[in-house]
């Protein structure tokens, strides 16, 4: 049968599941190909699809072959278990937002009841956003600006988890609007917190940001070619960075120049010679990290003319 397009919700699912990473390869590798697990690529059926890279998806696509090792069964076998380390992963990881409810003043029960509002408000702009197509989803996303001024950790947390899903959906269409509104609601939420004692919550939410600005690049460049979504990605990645400087957070500045560093290496791919490109964009970003605005960076003429032609 003939391929059909996955639906974006879905595409967004399985790459979510997966923390956007190969569930084979036990490394924490970048994935890269939605795999149909039966062969079928009109069967767009969320228990039909994997996130592989691209060298677990040549192995499991190979056919006639004494050489293949991945089976369907097996790669069901590996995502599952793949799925089971991520939910894992994320439960640990909420944790550290909460605390006890234990000798609350009034101001803090109010904080918390407003938080809780928030957060179901955010559920409800989430079915929203999803139900309706791309060039109506930026006026749906901003929704979630009018609570900025009441973000805290807790708040944070639902936003950014909203938006690594948004942003996992890079590949399905993704227009420049929705990425600026990623961009300026990540600016706008994220809590400010000079207390030692709330440098892991910071550390948490800054990788968030991180995989979000991860993926805005990466499928941005290689699915789209749409570098100025790329470009909001990066300066996501700036603005961690910085906040790694100020707070003297150096596992946030480690983590930036890692995912820099993984930027080259999956731009370097020897079966596309259409991303010169975007390795130097990426490389001219990378460059201008120290410079203390969040503006984007002097391009060179032909990234000026590639981007900003008509």
């Amino acid at each position: 049968m003939g391929r059909k397009r996955i639906p974006d919700e879905v595409q967004a699912e399985v790459i979510f599941k997966s923390n956007r990473e190969c569930v084979v390869c036990d490394n924490h590798r970048r994935g890269d190909h939605i795999h149909h697990i039966d062969g079928d690529n009109s069967n767009n059926k969320f228990e039909n699809l994997a996130f592989l890279c691209f060298d677990c998806h040549n192995e499991a696509s190979l056919k006639g072959s004494l050489k293949k090792k991945l089976t369907p069964k097996t790669i069901i076998k590996y995502r599952d278990h793949k799925y089971q380390i991520v939910i894992t992963e994320r439960e640990n990881s909420l944790k550290v937002f909460n605390a006890p409810i234990t000798g609350l003043t009034t101001e803090d029960l109010l904080t918390t009841t407003k938080s809780a509002v928030i957060i179901v408000e955010i559920e409800k702009i989430k079915e929203e956003y999803f139900s309706v197509d791309w060039n109506k989803r930026c006026d749906v996303i901003n929704k979630l600006h009018k609570f900025s001024d009441h973000t805290n950790f807790r708040v944070a947390v639902d936003v950014f988890n909203f938006l690594s899903f948004t942003a996992d959906q890079t590949r399905g269409g993704m227009t420049t609007d929705v990425a600026v509104s990623i961009f300026s609601l990540i600016l706008d939420f994220f809590p400010y917190s000079d207390k030692e004692g709330e440098n892991e919550k910071i550390i948490e939410l800054a990788n968030e940001c991180i995989n979000i600005a991860f993926s805005l690049t990466y499928d941005s460049t290689i699915y789209l070619k749409n570098y100025d979504i790329a470009m909001y990605g990066l300066t996501i990645l700036k603005f961690i960075y910085k906040k790694g400087k100020q707070q003297n957070l150096k596992q946030l500045v480690d983590r930036v120049n890692e995912a820099y560093n993984e930027f080259e290496r999956t731009l370097k791919r020897p079966e596309r010679d259409d991303l010169a490109d975007a390795l130097q964009l990426v490389r001219e970003f990378k460059s201008d990290i120290e410079e203390g605005t969040l503006s984007f960076p002097p391009l060179s003429d032909n990234l000026m003319r590639l981007i900003y032609s008509d």
